[in-house]
């Protein structure tokens, strides 16, 4: 899955459980499903419930998450919890968020010259308004 980002730079990968889902994650992981009859969860599952979870927060709500002191996560957690969240490639623009860049997030395929067409016209764009 390429990633195109309308800038002349790529965003750094920042350190394994420093993302504020990340810190969500690591921190809700071993707590129980809030439903009691779910008695077993397999790791997918959890992953979904918790993602939804996160979302539901709101961004007030997420805001803790994004200021708390990252926890140093082991090799185990990184690789059971932390590394099936996301393609790693996109790690780096999860974290690099502001508003004075665009960021092209391609979901339909289909039609090749619409896209590049599309790409290029808002690529102009953003070189001629710098």
């Amino acid at each position: 899955m390429p990633v195109y980002k309308i800038d002349d730079r790529q965003p750094k990968q920042p350190p394994w459980g420093e993302l504020p889902l990340e810190v969500y994650f690591l921190s809700e992981w071993e707590k129980p499903h809030p439903d009691p009859s779910q008695s077993y969860e397999s790791p997918a599952d959890r992953r979904k419930r918790l993602v939804r979870q996160f979302l539901a927060l709101g961004f007030e709500g997420r805001q803790p998450y994004c200021q708390k002191s990252p926890p140093i996560p082991t090799e185990g957690q990184i690789d059971e919890i932390l590394r099936p969240i996301r393609p790693e490639a996109l790690r780096a623009y999860a974290d690099d968020t502001g508003s004075l860049s665009g960021l092209w997030l391609r979901l339909c395929y289909t039609d090749e010259e619409a896209h590049k067409t599309l790409w290029a016209e808002n690529e102009d764009s953003e070189w001629v308004n710098r």
